[in-house]
């Protein structure tokens, strides 16, 4: 939302009667001495009059309704009477006016003008008033000197009051305009005024149908057509929609139109006499549809009330315009665009008021299509841009919404698919989402046979749309078997005319790629007739030349003096060319339209927009066959931006796509350090703030790669979250080493620019737009759905009226939901969040033997797209560029592999997964531990715990249990410690893990019984020794059975027992995944690990950060044993949608710093 404006224009309007009535009556001053020429006008309405030498008045034609009547005099103060005409006139008598004690003429006040400075102040005068669209050359104001200004502080007021005559050619009034008082400051902007109109006399019927139509343009949209619209409830068919507001917060306007309810859902309207109350509890958001907005989208406005309500006429009219305050598009309109309260519109005007135009239209329809079905973006922040064999890819993904970037609130599940070079499908994570950010990470083995991976992320939602846009990320592996020759593909040559056509007679800018142009290449044009007609070169496989084709003829191109033949795009016969310059240097775009038809009555439309906001507009009339158009860049968003030629029946003639990134940044981005270089393993403490160009702090989500710059390659990386947002997102096939776009050079633009010749952008179709075809098949996906049904004794009868809990921990919160089975058995559960092998369903106190049987398992999942043909640029970063760091990356991988703690996840290897948790690890990390239990063997003999834990009571030597009343699930657990002279520190919780998996506590409690196999301990010195310090209060380690185990149990528990006595459970397939823990060394303890040497060149990974309110956020870590350069790699999005990218780099030395 733009500035707020508290304008205050005093006035009222009047009922519908046939018939006029007279108010009379007699102006003198304190003596009772006639005043001559006062003026005495009704406040904002075209009927006044002057006192004649007697001081006498007569108003005629006055409508019965509440009026202020204003008398003013340039020697006097201004006099309000309060007057009210019902059905016979009223004669006011005597109304004596009190002199003042500032009248001087206007030769004196200027004598006392500091002429600079009140130029300066009535500039800011007439903005404020006249409103932001104003133009100085329809305004005269012959007494400007009436007005004089004082300053206290930084905020402008009157002087005095007083009244300025103005002629407003634009609309054709004259006003009398008195100014009570006013005031301009930081925080508050107001004027309290009276005006009344005088009708100007045209002078000829050209001027007249002009000022009509000036009229009509400034009364569409305006809140009196608002307020009008919404009494006869024509709000639709007027062009405007009412909505709950979301008070104007930046960036927060795409999500209203879909999630804001109707506001009439919310007012109320009621008659109170003659005028209309309209009363609501919030901000009361407008948007107007049928004109543009300053955007180039709907004019979108909020009214706030003082008292939650506004009393207004039956013509729109407010009656106390002071009880409530304007935001957004109206508040940015004032006295320029003011018209008297009795004003009416000729018949045939009145018709065309609620019509909105062809490129009107059409942009209200883009702009519902961008805010009621707005697109979400996945942007992947890998920690490392390659790896060996054996490591982790670690990454944070990006999930925004709308064409504004907001961290998206729409999906809360994100799917990420990792694929080798053949395309095949190798693992699948899904991620919960909060904040707009997800963490994950792919172990790549040493068994998977491939060089080069991928990883793809989307969400639901995002497959309702073009599936091109799916996030896709490319990465290497290193390692030293010799490269495979590439193979050479088929030559081929593809030609792209600026614009989208050619056009016969017309010349044209045509961008070609060549596929086999790595290097320097040159070709040449040929007619039918093999006649040479141009001649064309190239570099880094583009180029682009200057082409007339000729009516009917047929072209192809050659290569290096090859006999391969590439056609031309065959020429229309008629149509329209567009060209565009994004001139950098000097922020203008400079197009240029031509055209072969005639141009007698021929028009259109240029239209600009950047993600689906509209940024410019303008009507063309072809007064010639050329025309050009030149637009500041200043008035264009940051990113990729779309131009569009329609014709006058709004069909699109031509396209272009240009890029654009403002010199100025939105944001201040630091990163501070304690220090300017470090020794090694020296302590780096880092403090990261991100504030606004005013320097308020903006809340973030953000993530921060440390790497040294001697093992990896920063221009790896290739995009980062800048680059992706603004521009390779929106591109079909994304662009390669986008980043190096982003640094302003000029050349680099020009390449830029070329690049995007031979690109498209296919977000939407305008058919798609004009006819609203885009139909939504999935849901943003919330969570996970779960429904089935459950059977007694095998004989599939369905059990009815039974318990069904859903346990899990989420998010260190604990979960439970419950389903009642309906007759036929079924259950349902929607929106369960919990994580992969860690949630179950149980049943409790089961009279009978029961199966508990899944009939259908929905996750709700859409049918994932196949991966398409990727296409990459041959100069994307390599296998050969990875492979130049192999040795150091080899000797990486070995001696990572020590500070990598795997947390119960293992090798990739495409395995299907089971619905059951399968014991993956038969074995201990390190030998079995000094107490081991059989689970299976105690329960076989009859024997049943409450949890894993309670089996351990009675049995373990110095195991203690006590039981947290308020949370079940988080018991104290400990073990007596006391073990070969070594000491510990008092009580320390043991450490759990579930086939070898370090897991919570809660996540122990809650796992079935029936699951278990059994369980080992290690106390002491056996823990110390094996787990190290942090196992000081013992191991407890939980070994699940197999699924043929799981059988075996079931049959024979069933022989033996013939029922289940208490519950059963089932683990749930599927949910989100859960990262490993990054393993940060400290070295500020001595440990045994420690004593191997450092070479770590992922030096530091601190993903999922949230700034505090302040933008500040705070972290350390440790450097590695080498001399090197580090680079702090930071990466974000603000809860506003603004992405930014930082890096600072320091020094690791051997000596102490």
């Amino acid at each position: 939302m733009k500035h707020t404006l508290l304008l205050f224009f005093l006035i009222l309007s009047h009922l519908s009667f046939s018939q006029g009535f007279e108010v009379i009556g007699r102006v003198v001053d304190e003596t009772g001495n006639p005043v001559a020429l006062a003026n005495v006008y009704l406040s904002g309405t075209t009927h006044g009059s002057a006192t004649n030498k007697h001081g006498e008045f007569k108003i005629s034609n006055i409508k019965p309704s509440q009026y202020q009547l204003i008398v003013s005099h340039v020697n006097y103060k201004l006099k309000l009477v309060n007057i009210e005409i019902s059905l016979s006139g009223l004669d006011l008598g005597r109304i004596s006016l009190e002199e003042t004690t500032y009248a001087l003429s206007e030769v004196e006040i200027t004598k006392k003008v500091n002429k600079k400075r009140w130029n300066k102040h009535f500039k800011m005068f007439k903005e404020f008033v006249f409103g932001e669209h104003f133009k100085n050359r329809h305004i005269k104001i012959p007494n400007s000197y009436n007005a004089d200004f004082e300053v206290d502080g930084k905020t402008i007021k009157e002087y005095y009051p007083f009244q300025l005559n103005i002629i407003n050619t634009y609309t054709g009034f004259e006003m009398l305009y008195a100014v009570e008082s006013f005031q301009i400051g930081e925080a508050r902007k107001h004027a309290l005024a009276y005006v009344g109109f005088t009708p100007l006399q045209p002078n000829d019927s050209e001027q007249k149908a002009t000022w009509e139509n000036n009229r009509f343009a400034v009364y569409r949209g305006s809140l009196r057509h608002f307020f009008k619209s919404l009494i006869n409830n024509e709000l639709p068919e007027n062009g405007f929609r009412a909505r709950v507001s979301f008070t104007g917060e930046k960036g927060k306007v795409f999500q209203r139109a879909s999630s804001a309810p109707l506001f009439d859902e919310k007012l109320k309207i009621e008659p109170i006499g003659d005028k209309v109350r309209i009363s609501f509890e919030q901000d009361l958001g407008i948007d107007y549809f049928n004109e543009l907005g300053g955007n180039g989208n709907a004019q979108t406005s909020f009214v706030r009330t003082y008292n939650g309500y506004i009393d207004v006429y039956e013509n729109g009219i407010p009656v106390n315009p002071g009880s409530f305050d304007i935001y957004g598009h109206l508040a940015t309109e004032g006295l320029y665009e003011m018209l008297p309260t009795d004003y009416s519109f000729s018949d045939e005007l009145e018709k065309e008021i609620n019509k909105a135009d062809n490129i009107t239209e059409i942009a209200n329809r883009l702009f519902n299509h961008i805010t009621e079905k707005p697109t979400e973006k996945v942007y992947l922040h890998l920690a490392k841009p390659y790896l060996a064999y054996n490591e982790l890819m670690r990454y944070q993904a990006y999930v925004v919404a709308g064409p504004e970037h907001i961290p998206t609130t729409l999906s809360q599940n994100l799917t990420v698919e990792l694929f080798d070079q053949y395309l095949n499908k190798i693992d699948q994570q899904e991620l919960f989402v909060e904040n707009g950010m997800a963490e994950g990470d792919f172990l790549i083995a040493d068994t998977l046979q491939s060089q080069t991976f991928y990883l793809r992320a989307y969400t639901d939602w995002m497959l309702n749309f073009d599936e091109d846009f799916i996030e896709l990320r490319k990465f290497e592996i290193a390692n030293k078997q010799t490269d495979n020759p590439e193979e050479i593909p088929t030559p081929n040559l593809r030609f792209f005319p600026e614009g989208g056509y050619l056009i016969a007679g017309l010349t044209s800018n045509i961008a070609f790629e060549y596929n086999l142009g790595k290097e320097y290449f040159s070709g040449e044009i040929r007619d039918e007739n093999d006649k040479v007609i141009a001649k064309f070169e190239g570099k880094d496989f583009r180029g682009s030349f200057h082409f007339k084709p000729e009516k009917g003829k047929n072209y192809y191109a050659t290569v290096n003096g090859s006999n391969n033949k590439f056609d031309l795009p065959k020429a229309k016969n008629t149509g329209v060319v567009l060209t565009a310059n994004n001139n950098a240097e000097y922020e203008q775009l400079y197009m240029a339209l031509a055209t072969n038809e005639p141009i007698a009555d021929k028009a259109g439309h240029l239209l600009i927009h950047t993600r689906g906001l509209v940024q410019y507009y303008e009507k063309i009339n072809w007064n010639d066959n050329a025309i050009s158009v030149n637009v500041p860049t200043k008035l264009i968003a940051d990113g990729l931006s779309h131009i569009t030629y329609f014709d006058d029946e709004m069909t699109p003639l031509a396209e272009r796509l240009f890029f654009k990134k403002s010199k100025e940044e939105k944001l201040k981005v630091s990163i501070d350090l304690n220090k300017r270089a470090y020794s090694l393993r020296e302590v780096t403490q880092v403090s990261i703030d991100i504030s606004d160009q005013d320097w308020v702090g903006q809340m973030a989500s953000a993530s921060v790669s440390i790497i040294d710059i001697n093992q990896i390659d920063p221009e790896a990386f290739g995009q980062n979250i800048l680059s992706n947002l603004l521009l390779s997102s929106d591109i079909a096939d994304g662009i390669v080493n986008a980043t190096k776009y982003l640094n302003g050079s000029i050349e680099e633009l020009k390449a830029l620019d070329l690049i995007l010749l031979t690109k498209g952008w296919r977000r939407f179709k305008w058919e798609e737009i004009k006819e609203n075809k885009l139909e939504i098949e999935y849901a943003p996906k919330v969570g996970f759905e779960v429904s089935g049904q459950i059977f007694a004794n095998g004989r599939r009868k369905p059990l009815a009226d039974q318990s069904i809990m859903h346990l899990s921990l989420f998010n260190n919160q604990n979960s439970f939901k419950e389903s009642i089975s309906g007759e036929d058995g079924s259950f349902h559960f929607n929106e369960l969040k919990y994580y992969k092998n860690s949630s179950y369903l149980q049943m409790n106190d089961i009279k009978v033997r029961n199966t508990l049987h899944f009939s259908s398992m929905k996750y709700n999942l859409a049918d994932k797209p196949k991966l398409k043909n990727i296409r990459y640029n041959p100069n994307d970063l390599g296998a050969k560029q990875a492979n130049r760091m192999v040795d150091v990356l080899e000797m990486q991988a070995i001696l990572d592999s020590t500070y990598y703690r795997d947390l119960g996840s293992f090798v990739v290897e495409g395995k299907k997964e089971s619905g059951f948790l399968e014991n993956q690890a038969r074995g201990q990390l390190y030998k079995s531990g000094r107490y081991s239990y059989s689970i299976t063997d105690l329960m076989k003999r009859g024997h049943y715990f409450r949890s894993p834990l309670h089996a351990l009571l009675g049995r373990l030597p110095g195991f203690e249990m006590i039981n947290n009343i308020q949370d079940p699930m988080s018991p104290r657990v400990s073990l007596s410690r006391a073990n070969a002279g070594i000491q510990f520190n008092s009580n320390p919780t043991p450490l759990f893990f579930i086939d070898d998996g370090k897991v919570p506590l809660f996540q122990v409690m809650m796992t079935p019984l029936v699951r278990i196999d059994r369980i080992e301990v290690m106390k002491g010195t056996q823990a110390f020794h094996n787990y190290g310090p942090e196992a000081a209060g013992g191991v407890i380690a939980i070994y699940t059975k197999t699924p043929e185990e799981m059988q075996e149990y079931n049959r024979f528990m069933t022989e033996k027992f013939g029922v289940n006595k208490h519950f059963e459970q089932y683990i749930l397939p599927g949910g989100y995944y859960q990262v490993r823990e990054f393993y940060s060394p400290d070295y500020s303890t001595e440990r045994l690990e420690h004593a191997k040497t450092d070479y770590r060149n992922l030096i530091h990974w601190e993903p999922k950060i949230r700034t505090t309110e302040s933008g500040q956020y705070q972290f350390s870590y440790y450097n590695a044993d080498i001399p090197t350069e580090v680079m702090i790699i930071l990466e974000g999005v603000t809860d506003h949608g603004e992405p930014f990218f930082s890096t600072k780099t320091y020094q690791v030395n051997n000596r102490d710093n």
